[in-house]
């Protein structure tokens, strides 16, 4: 919009830039207030840095979320795996 010469409302730069956010990015940023577009990206790198903390600490404890009972069935089943090939 800018090199065709086109000045546009704010409100209309950040529907904009909504339109094309992540859905689970949106979903956090939506619920925080903010006062610009500057404000809105801030936000949403901020959002997105969590979710990708929250994904690699999965990649390296893909059990954390669920019961220690469960995780202990999960481990046996792939010892008694491991038993049975070698």
């Amino acid at each position: 919009m800018l090199r065709a010469g086109i000045r546009e409302k704010p409100r209309f730069t950040i529907a904009r830039f909504q339109s094309g956010i992540n859905f689970d990015i949106m979903d956090k940023v939506e619920l925080i207030p903010y006062n610009d577009l500057n404000d809105l990206v801030q936000l949403c790198i901020m959002v997105e840095n969590q979710l990708n903390r929250k994904i690699s600490f999965r990649k390296y404890y893909p059990y954390s979320s669920i019961p220690i009972e469960i995780f202990k069935k999960i481990a046996l089943i792939k010892l008694s795996h491991k038993k049975k090939r070698g």
